[in-house]
């Protein structure tokens, strides 16, 4: 079994090519401190409650079962909004990026 690429981690001022580089070779990757912690918090308090009521109703096969899984976040957790519209989070997912990820469309 070939060992699994080391899970990239960026510091919150690198550069968004670089991390969708890193993602798309990787799969995964990790930016720090991009958010501040009550914002984290609020998401997490306002997330509960769905996780807790239909998190498990995805599970199976293919999703697994360890994980808990919601959707329409924006929805349940308005204060995730700045999450979905970080600049980080936006470069990275930009899909006119030099490195389009697998899952964007070509344009």
């Amino acid at each position: 079994m070939a060992t699994p690429p080391e899970l990239p981690v960026f510091e919150n001022d690198a550069k968004p090519l670089k991390v969708a580089q890193a993602l798309r070779r990787a799969g995964a990757a990790v930016v720090t401190n991009v958010f501040d912690d009550e914002t984290i918090e609020r998401c997490a308090a306002e997330l509960r409650p769905e996780f807790e009521a239909r998190g498990k109703l995805q599970e199976n096969d293919f999703n697994g079962y360890k994980t808990l899984r919601i959707s329409s976040v924006l929805g349940y957790a308005p204060a995730s909004a700045p999450l979905i519209a970080a600049p980080m989070v936006l470069g990275v997912t930009d899909r006119d990026s030099q490195t389009p990820l697998p899952c964007l469309p070509d344009r």
